[in-house]
């Protein structure tokens, strides 16, 4: 429960923003609605000043932050690069060739992923 006058900040990631720079971009899209689609609420960064609003409280700022990872161990370690292709693979999302070319690109080359993390500053 929140005192009157009292404030709340949170943060969110939104996991429907997730994008993966390659060459081939029908695969990095695949594996970023792979990726969303595995988790509860891929949306609840955007949804959190709703919710918010919903529960009484009064918006006082929403921020999307942008997070880039530039380089393909940061990016494998937050958004599992490889063993979300892997499940993506078994789940016939990403055919096996095309995923190994991916993540061979992605290992070797220019690591370039990121999404969005909202953070909303509310008062009761």
């Amino acid at each position: 429960m929140l005192r009157p006058g009292g404030v709340f900040a949170m943060a969110e990631p939104d996991w429907d923003t997730v994008t993966v720079a390659d060459e081939d971009v029908g695969t990095s899209r695949r594996f970023a609605r792979f990726l969303a689609g595995r988790v509860r609420n891929a949306t609840i960064g955007r949804d959190l000043a709703r919710l918010c609003a919903d529960a009484g409280l009064r918006v006082r700022s929403v921020e999307p932050i942008p997070v880039l990872f530039r380089d393909f161990g940061t990016a494998n370690q937050i958004l599992g690069l490889r063993r979300n292709t892997a499940r993506a693979v078994t789940a016939g999302t990403i055919p096996e060739a095309s995923a190994a070319a991916w993540l061979t690109r992605l290992t070797h080359g220019t690591a370039v992923a990121g999404l969005k993390i909202y953070l909303v500053i509310a008062e009761a």
